[in-house]
């Protein structure tokens, strides 16, 4: 508070038609019975011209009867409210209340005091403190401000009295005492030392109350659409300096600076922000929002989000964020071959037309049908893109099998609905060449007996391969197509001299030697 920013320094207490009613000082004077004088003139505290709106209150003694009458005169300020939130800034403050005065010619000499009484009254109720008396205040609450005595000059004086104010009070009154002082006071100023507001790029310093002593931390904000990036946190100091911090804010995502870093701009539809800079959105995304922190992938489209251990090895490592453009599952592989053997069938095939955008993490599924189980598949094994071809072996000649190929990548499991518009699927029967050996063999003499074998898939028995040895050495093969053979009626065996002990074997096949 400042009276230079009054129009009316001592404007009475605001009653009547007259300029000074909506003025916030009080004044009040009482003889030296405490008695007061409504019926004499002047009026105690006088209002003199000190320049353009500056104007100066004095206060002289007087005369009754010839008697130098004691004075008990009051001016009250406003009820000045403490402007801070305490729940915010809990603690002390401390208040400095400047007067600036000079010592006047006085009508009566006589008992012409050169002091006065500045005190201050802390009270959360907007109603003017008593004057009655000297009972008003504690005697500690005060300040006497002296004239040096000596003769009247115009030299003007400027003290400070100060307080503390604790963050219970939500305010207090100012009040100047006369107790016969010849003394103009030409301003009064209340003030504290504040750590004041201001803006730092996108950082708010509040206007906070500076401390008693030391210091204190005070939480900054920032502009609106952004957030504090780090501390948050400044210190301001007793003298009302901030501290040398310096605390940093963000555009929320979304958002990006204006050139001067002093707001928050949205980005507008089909663009993106972490904060920083709006960008484009990334190829198959869109959104249709301002304000946006990413852009979602269009239908169909997605982003590999999930990588974990039960993720494929051919699939890409990288958790794709917002900051990627999205995918598509594959188009199926083209060109599917099966060149097969008795026993087994190479798979060939050519890469999928469509490869949904992704190169570096496709990947076959190949599998092939159990033929004991009619539409379930075995063998299942995958692929790297870079290889086009898998075998299968161990197979049964002369039986169908179907293989299916599945081209994935890193976005397909998050499309199953997918996987038949992937697959490729061709089926093939496994050549005829099985062999192996007959059930039940029997030798009889010189009669060699055997029961026809089970025979693998739809092969059709060709005939029989028959091996005789003696002593550990194959001595002769026969082919027979029925299932015994006579030895002595095979004239290959009549040139073998000595006693003939044979081991004989027997190998059913089917087009074996064909």
């Amino acid at each position: 508070m400042d009276s230079y920013s009054y129009e009316n320094l001592l404007p009475g207490n605001g009653t009547g038609n007259s300029p000074i009613a909506t003025a916030v000082w009080n004044d009040f004077s009482f003889d030296g019975n405490d008695v007061t004088p409504e019926t004499l003139s002047p009026t105690y505290w006088q209002q003199g011209a000190g320049g353009i709106c500056r104007f100066q209150t004095r206060v002289c003694g007087w005369r009754q009867n010839g008697v130098v009458v004691s004075q008990n005169n009051w001016l009250f300020t406003q009820h000045i409210s403490s402007d801070f939130d305490s729940n915010i800034y809990n603690y002390d403050v401390t208040i400095h209340v400047e007067a600036t005065y000079s010592l006047q010619s006085c009508r009566v000499r006589q008992g012409c005091i050169q002091r006065f009484n500045l005190l201050h009254y802390m009270t959360n109720s907007q109603q003017l403190p008593s004057t009655s008396g000297n009972g008003y205040m504690n005697t500690q609450n005060y300040e006497n401000f002296a004239v040096p005595e000596g003769p009247v000059s115009s030299k003007t004086y400027t003290n400070t009295y100060n307080f503390t104010l604790p963050p219970s009070s939500t305010g207090f009154y100012i009040a100047v005492q006369d107790i016969g002082s010849c003394i103009a006071l030409s301003r009064l100023r209340v003030y504290r030392n504040n750590c004041k507001s201001r803006q730092v790029g996108l950082v708010r310093y509040p206007d906070a109350p500076a401390p008693v002593s030391g210091s204190a931390n005070i939480d900054i904000s920032c502009v609106e659409n952004a957030v504090v990036s780090g501390s948050s946190e400044v210190t301001c100091f007793s003298n009302g300096t901030w501290g040398p911090e310096t605390p940093v804010c963000q555009c929320k995502c979304g958002y990006e600076p204006n050139r001067g870093a002093t707001r928050c701009n949205a980005c507008p539809a089909n663009q993106w922000s972490d904060g920083t800079v709006c960008l484009q959105c990334p190829a198959s995304t869109k959104t249709t929002q301002e304000a946006a922190c990413s852009c979602p992938c269009k239908d169909g489209y997605f982003r590999n989000n999930e990588t974990s251990t039960e993720k494929r090895q051919y699939e890409s490592p990288v958790d794709e964020d917002f900051t990627y453009g999205c995918t598509k599952p594959p188009s199926a592989p083209s060109n599917v071959l099966l060149p097969a053997t008795n026993t087994s069938i190479t798979v060939r095939w050519s890469a999928p037309a469509d490869l949904g955008g992704r190169t570096a993490d496709l990947y076959y599924q190949v599998e092939i049908s159990d033929p004991d189980n009619l539409g379930s598949y075995i063998g299942t094994v995958c692929v790297p893109g870079s290889t086009e071809m898998r075998i299968f072996t161990g197979l049964r000649p002369c039986t169908d099998y179907c293989v299916r190929v599945t081209a994935e990548n890193g976005v397909s499991d998050q499309d199953p609905t997918s996987k038949d518009s992937r697959t490729a699927t061709q089926c093939i029967r496994t050549k005829e060449g099985w062999f192996g050996p007959v059930k039940d063999l029997q030798c009889f003499e010189q009669v060699v007996v055997w029961e026809r074998p089970e025979m693998p898939g739809d092969c059709e028995l060709d005939q029989y391969q028959v091996i005789v040895r003696k002593n550990d050495m194959e001595i002769k093969r026969f082919r027979r197509e029925q299932s015994f053979l006579v030895l002595e009626n095979t004239p290959e065996l009549r040139g073998v001299s000595g006693t003939l002990f044979m081991e004989v074997s027997v190998i059913a096949f089917s087009n074996f030697l064909s």
